[in-house]
């Protein structure tokens, strides 16, 4: 059976006044505080492999960081119910799969089937497996939480066991293994009894950057004493781990400078003990010129159980070791009243040359279809301040169901619940470019925050980020260029979910997503769409598959442990060529085994 994927552009004039009209903002701006405790260490990575050595000889794998089975996503969605707010689609975002505010007005929207209006394809290029379940370092940490980056001659894999170094020859077309960086996330982030201070520590969630400006390598990740995870309950403080290299090539003799951050230092406002008691779950990361922003979710945080926070970094303290970090944290992001706020807070990738403002993109605590945008104002300096929520209304969003997936003999299906989310975000030329991990939709490929909603779908958005104002400022409301969504429109019981998806652009704003594709008789396989910027808005090229297995996969059984899927993926552009995009996917590598995929994907012109 041929399976179309569908970006439906639906558009009227009144429609464009609707949602022009109900993006807003406040003009006051918001101080930070000063973080100024933190632990550092300075070493080479010479230094952290033999420091690996010597935990692989002891059997310190075992002792110093390990992972509790029940462990599973915390649900935004379950947290806020769970305080009486149930999140409903704002009632002016439209329910639509796609909206242009470009398009000429058409009466009803046809279907754009991808293949009819667009055929744009990406050549695929250079391949490779980066991890499987069973060749990592540290055996039984079973999430990969896929993640990985392209530098100028390497790609680094960061995964929750390990962190990986390949060399990449573009000429030959050969990636493998170059044994100069290959040990455990914990090792590599110093993490042990010792420096945790609380006996076996948890590590999770990395993030994994190389920056063009700074031409230095950026890993982030969590980690929180094993003691204080029972059952569903946080009941411990966390640490922001935070890597940045000393050049772009990384050898035995780089020197990585090493932080750990416990996020709940500093006083919240109003005299609040900050994030005290609260879990820093699910970070992301942005970088530009002037800093880096790092955004989660805070669980169990009192007094209203749930919030959100955001550090900016200064990007010049950290690449000066001789010199103290400005790290300055904004708590409260998700107000702790009954007015709307932002959860989820994502740090945006900037790769415009000297950007006046960072930005943060988030979802609204309580509504589907809005998107908070905030402005980092003065990033590079001491005293940076953050923006109110300027409230962007899209079209209608919801929450992710659960996926299924072929092998599913014990009943288990893979969770997705929470990951509706914002998950990658980059600006080129004063365009914000940003996906959704996955929404729940229908078959038309509309999200309704309902049982309707029985498939996965990855929905994305372009910005202009100067809207309708000559310059840009704190407050701009920024315009939406085009929405789209990719999704299986096929009437039956088991269609195909897209989930885990990111996203990168080129310099003149072609667009590469990439995802998992899945179904109850479909196998867990990565796929890519590509579009480019001169196609018709709102549409995407056909699907490519970049990996084809058959193979069965059951979750929950794999080895005798609790295994899921994600919790995530990542695009990235390649340094030496900015049109081509590098992702790394997760995929079914063999009977009852997962591993990451790896994969150049060069224009098809």
């Amino acid at each position: 059976m041929k399976v179309q994927f569908l970006s439906l552009c639906i558009r009227a004039s009144a429609l464009f006044a609707l949602l022009a009209s109900q993006a807003f903002a406040s003009s006051q701006e918001i101080q930070g505080e000063r973080v100024t405790q933190y632990r550092e260490q300075i070493k080479t990575t010479a230094e952290i492999m033999f420091e690996e050595a010597v935990r692989q000889e002891t059997g310190g794998d075992s002792k110093t960081l390990s992972f509790n089975p029940s462990m599973h996503r915390r649900d935004v969605k379950e947290v806020l119910e769970n305080l009486g707010i149930e999140r409903k689609n704002h009632p002016d975002s439209p329910k639509i799969s796609a909206w242009s505010s470009r398009l000429k007005v058409q009466s009803g929207g046809p279907f754009l089937p991808p293949g009819t209006n667009n055929t744009t394809t990406s050549k695929l290029g250079i391949s490779f497996t980066a991890s499987t379940f069973s060749d990592v370092p540290q055996p039984g940490v079973f999430v990969h939480d896929t993640m990985g980056a392209l530098g100028p001659e390497q790609y680094i894999v960061a995964l929750n066991a390990a962190i990986r170094s390949f060399h990449v020859d573009r000429k030959t077309g050969v990636a493998e293994p170059d044994d100069i960086l290959e040990t455990q996330l914990a090792t590599f982030m110093n993490i042990s009894e010792e420096t945790s201070g609380e006996g076996n520590s948890i590590i999770a969630d990395p993030i994994i950057r190389y920056d063009t400006f700074s031409k230095r390598w950026y890993v982030i990740c969590l980690s929180f004493p094993e003691r204080g995870f029972v059952g569903e309950a946080i009941l411990a403080n966390t640490f922001i781990c935070l890597a940045v290299s000393d050049g772009p090539v990384i050898t035995a003799c780089t020197k990585w400078r090493i932080l750990q951050i416990p996020h709940n230092q500093v006083p919240g406002p109003d005299g609040q003990d900050g994030d005290f008691g609260g879990f820093f779950d699910f970070p992301t990361m942005g970088i530009d010129k002037h800093a880096v922003y790092i955004g989660a979710n805070i669980f169990n945080a009192a007094p209203a159980g749930f919030d959100s926070t955001v550090y900016v970094v200064q990007k010049k303290s950290l690449l000066d070791e001789t010199k103290p970090l400005v790290i300055t944290a904004f708590r409260n992001l998700a107000d702790r009243n009954p007015t709307s706020g932002m959860v989820s807070p994502t740090g945006i990738d900037n790769f415009d040359p000297d950007p006046e403002f960072g930005y943060i993109l988030g979802e609204d605590r309580r509504s589907f279809g809005v998107l908070p945008l905030r402005r980092i104002i003065n990033p590079g300096s001491t005293n940076p301040t953050i923006s109110p929520n300027i409230a962007i209304v899209v079209p209608s969003t919801s929450g992710a169901p659960d996926f299924s997936y072929k092998g599913n003999f014990a009943g288990f299906f893979a969770e997705s619940g929470g990951l509706s989310r914002i998950h990658q975000g980059v600006v080129r030329n004063g365009k914000l470019f940003a996906n959704f991990l996955s929404i729940g939709v229908d078959r038309f490929g509309v999200a309704n925050a309902s049982s309707a909603d029985d498939r996965n779908a990855i929905r994305w958005h372009e910005l202009d980020l100067k809207g309708n104002d000559v310059v840009e400022g704190p407050n701009t409301v920024p315009t939406i260029v085009q929405v789209g969504t990719v999704w299986d429109p096929t009437d039956t019981p088991d269609p195909l979910h897209f989930v885990f998806g990111s996203l990168m652009t080129t310099p003149n704003g072609d667009l590469t997503i990439c995802a998992t594709q899945s179904s109850a008789l479909v196998t867990p396989n990565a796929v890519t769409f590509r579009r480019k910027a001169s196609d018709p808005l709102c549409t995407i090229g056909p699907k490519q598959m970049l990996t084809t297995s058959e193979e069965l996969f059951n979750i929950g059984v794999l080895n005798g442990q609790f295994v899921r899927w994600g919790d995530y993926s990542n695009t990235s552009p390649d340094p030496e060529s900015d049109n081509d995009h590098w992702t790394i996917q997760e995929f079914v590598s063999g009977y009852g085994n997962f591993a990451m995929h790896v994969r150049q994907l060069v224009p098809n012109n």
